[in-house]
């Protein structure tokens, strides 16, 4: 147990690395601190992270791969696509109250598309599927989701890009904390498929995305920078944690991994 929590220390160590990273890089590129270039630079982070996760897998020869770790991948790069149009919005010139609220769109329909599509990963964890079909399911949840951040125009979406307090906003949050709760128990269900590493790795990355949704609610109405960069931060906790569970699977053991199948 002890020796758990010093590896989880270290991972949130390895974390709040990155960001200072990318807060460095923010000062040589415009000599201060801009939140703007900070997000775009942790938005390409986070999707170089996705996109890498799903490509170890597309590159990788063996047959004999658990499926789960290709419904993710696949999830994962469905996510990367959706996290670079943060790096188009931002790259718009708009005020920071407009991009707040793109971003707030943006971040409910990407957790609501992630959180579904774990939750489907690991109910069809032992079906066999054609991999093309989950490409193509994936892909069309991918230009659905696109189409709601930027180009739906009804009532409910766009409650969800006001900054502050709503009734819509708070219902959703209640929605994807319970998916979260609910992906946590699948996940539990499946231990034995897992080692205790990953497991571990799949918890962490539940709790830290139902902290961060807790944090959104309890967060003052405003905005601000700080709260921006915490609120990044726990995001970027559960963003390592998938990469690193389909990296350490797949690339770190495949020996370990083909000798128990």
């Amino acid at each position: 147990m002890e020796r758990q929590k010093i590896l989880k220390l270290r991972e949130l160590i390895n974390v709040f690395a990155i960001i200072i990273m990318c807060g460095l890089y923010t000062l040589i590129i415009d000599n201060s601190f801009n939140i703007i270039i900070f997000l775009q630079i942790g938005t390409l982070v986070t999707c170089c992270l996705y996109a890498s996760s799903a490509f170890i897998l597309f590159l990788d020869k063996r047959r004999k791969i658990f499926n789960l770790y290709k419904y993710l991948s696949l999830g994962a790069l469905g996510m990367g696509f959706l996290t670079v149009s943060n790096v188009i919005l931002l790259n718009v010139n708009l005020s920071m109250r407009l991009i707040y609220n793109s971003l707030n769109r943006m971040f409910y329909i990407i957790f609501l598309f992630e959180v579904i599509i774990f939750i489907i990963s690991f109910i069809n964890i032992n079906k066999e599927r054609e991999f093309k079909s989950i490409c193509i399911h994936v892909t069309i949840a991918t230009f659905i989701s696109q189409y709601l951040i930027f180009r739906s125009k009804s009532y409910f979406f766009k409650e969800l890009s006001l900054v502050g307090v709503n009734k819509t906003k708070f219902i959703i949050e209640i929605v994807l904390v319970l998916l979260y709760i609910l992906l946590l128990r699948v996940i539990q269900k499946e231990e034995k498929n897992f080692s205790n590493e990953i497991f571990l790795d799949f918890k962490f990355y539940v709790y830290s995305r139902i902290m961060l949704i807790i944090f959104i609610i309890i967060m003052p109405k405003e905005y601000n920078i700080i709260m921006v960069l915490i609120s990044y931060f726990i995001k970027f906790i559960g963003n390592y944690c998938i990469f690193k569970i389909i990296a350490l699977e797949v690339v770190r053991k495949p020996n370990e991994y083909l000798y128990n199948e």
